[in-house]
């Protein structure tokens, strides 16, 4: 136990011996006289002619060294800068063949565009052209069916005139009663009124239709009495006794002449009347 203690002891000693020494060195010898020795040394050195040119080559070598260096980084720089604008120019050429591939694709894109946009445009019109046709169809069809209802509707009207006429005819009306009837003068005037037909009325004469159709001929007419009674002196300007005592004026219905006054002679349906001038009454 000593004998460590001993030993203890004796490294503190030595220690403490040590860091006494260096302190003194320190004290003694600071190192800034060092430096100064050093640059009194150098100051001698650079006072000679050997020195001196030693320290001009250095200079020179430096300088020139520097040179290099500056100039070495330029080019560095310069290469630098080149191949950034090389990548510029061919990031510029990418982004063109990009810009002209994409450009290539919108013109594909805009002529698939148009030729959809045409093919629409020709369905449209080909659906137009079968709409178009579809429609002359219709209209076709539409007038021959209004041809065919104006047919059937002509048809109905003609059905419904014949019907009408049919009905007409089946009813009960007046048939039309007419008679014939002549007017003749002598030799020398010759005949008054030519066959004509004249429409009946209940009850007619002979005198009445004489008068009728002498009205509405314009021959003059004249006669005295009515009825039973009634003799017919002048017709068409042509009187009794104008060719002698005998002359006069009478009448035959259907071919027989007739001693019954005009006045008093009903006239049938299709009777033939005919009036004669003569000059022997008896």
């Amino acid at each position: 136990m000593k004998k460590n203690r001993h030993r203890v002891s004796l490294l503190i000693g030595i220690i403490v011996l040590v860091l006494v020494v260096i302190f003194a060195s320190i004290a003694f010898f600071p190192p800034g006289d060092n430096h100064k020795e050093n640059e009194s040394a150098e100051e001698e050195l650079v006072k000679t002619p050997e020195s001196e040119e030693r320290q001009s080559n250095y200079t020179n070598d430096k300088e020139d060294y520097n040179e290099q260096e500056e100039n070495d980084d330029e080019s560095i720089e310069t290469e630098k800068d080149d191949g950034a604008e090389n990548g510029d120019e061919e990031e510029t050429e990418r982004d063109d063949a990009t810009v002209n591939e994409q450009d290539r694709g919108s013109l594909a894109d805009e002529r698939e565009n148009e030729g959809a946009e045409n093919g629409d445009e020709e369905e449209t019109k080909k659906g137009d052209e079968t709409v178009n046709e579809e429609d002359q169809d219709s209209l076709e069809d539409e007038e021959e069916d209004e041809n065919g209802e104006n047919g059937d509707e002509e048809e109905k009207s003609d059905d419904e005139a014949a019907d009408d006429e049919s009905g007409d005819s089946s009813e009960e009306k007046p048939e039309l009663k007419t008679a014939v009837i002549s007017i003749e003068g002598t030799s020398d005037e010759g005949k008054i009124l030519e066959a004509t037909e004249v429409e009946l009325e209940e009850e007619d004469t002979v005198l009445n239709v004489l008068e009728r159709v002498t009205t509405r001929e314009g021959i003059e007419l004249d006669y005295q009495g009515s009825g039973s009674s009634a003799y017919v002196e002048g017709i068409g300007g042509l009187y009794q006794f104008d060719h002698g005592m005998e002359s006069g004026w009478r009448y035959s219905v259907n071919g027989e002449f007739s001693h019954q006054s005009a006045g008093a002679h009903e006239v049938e349906p299709e009777d033939l009347i005919r009036w004669i001038y003569t000059k022997d009454l008896d």
